[in-house]
């Protein structure tokens, strides 16, 4: 089903798409979703709302899932009155098996490092916290949404102190010329609460030594 329909859905807080349908899969509610979400850009669109953009799976004569992507236009006929819905649909099963595949993965990384008993994260070479484990949002008593996205020097842990913040910058900017930087840092933690922790930055590259991103990590 269509993740450009469901992302016009509302609820509080918000959840993303694929967490509606893994659970919708869970529960065996899958095509009941997808039915309803079509049915919704249908009605959008129809309504002069937004093009059709959906996704939704059919069931070949011989038992195989595809899924397919429709996108389509509204053209209108009498003043007011919707006329015909103009698009094309075609098969998109290897992109959706890709994004499965990858989601999965995902979700695998993240469990083993919850699991690890330290502080460990991942940083984009121009600072900016993209992953961080649950041991250390738990130090801090924080959720996700409270630091990723946010220059890793500016988040709970490290914002009570210019000169640790200072200190933090000029590591990541070594770390992404290359080098691997180590010392010993005091983090706030839940509260007014401090830890004293051995941290490290290291660069992460890919095959041909491309910089990928920085890997911190609490010793």
């Amino acid at each position: 089903a269509s993740f450009e329909s469901l992302c016009r859905f509302r609820s509080d807080p918000y959840r993303s798409p694929d967490k509606w349908f893994d659970d919708a899969r869970t529960a065996g509610l899958q095509t009941e979703l997808e039915l309803k979400v079509i049915d919704a850009a249908l009605k959008a669109t129809l309504d002069g709302g937004p093009q059709l953009d959906v996704d939704f799976r059919i069931r070949m004569s011989d038992g195989e899932i595809r899924y397919m992507a429709a996108k389509g236009e509204l053209s209108m006929g009498a003043p007011g009155k919707a006329k015909q819905i103009t698009g094309v649909v075609y098969d998109v099963t290897e992109r959706k098996m890709a994004e499965h595949a990858s989601r999965d993965s995902a979700q695998w990384l993240r469990q083993v490092l919850d699991n690890i008993n330290s502080f460990v994260g991942v940083v984009d070479p121009d600072g900016t916290l993209r992953e961080v484990n649950w041991p250390a949002l738990q130090l801090g008593g924080l959720e996700r949404a409270d630091v990723i996205g946010q220059p890793f020097w500016d988040t709970h842990w490290l914002r009570d102190d210019p000169d640790i913040q200072a200190r933090v910058r000029t590591a990541c900017a070594d770390a992404v010329a290359g080098e691997v930087v180590s010392f010993d840092m005091l983090v706030r933690a839940e509260g007014e609460q401090t830890l004293l922790i051995d941290f490290m930055l290291a660069p992460v590259f890919d095959a041909h030594g491309k910089l990928l991103f920085l890997s911190l990590i609490h010793i």
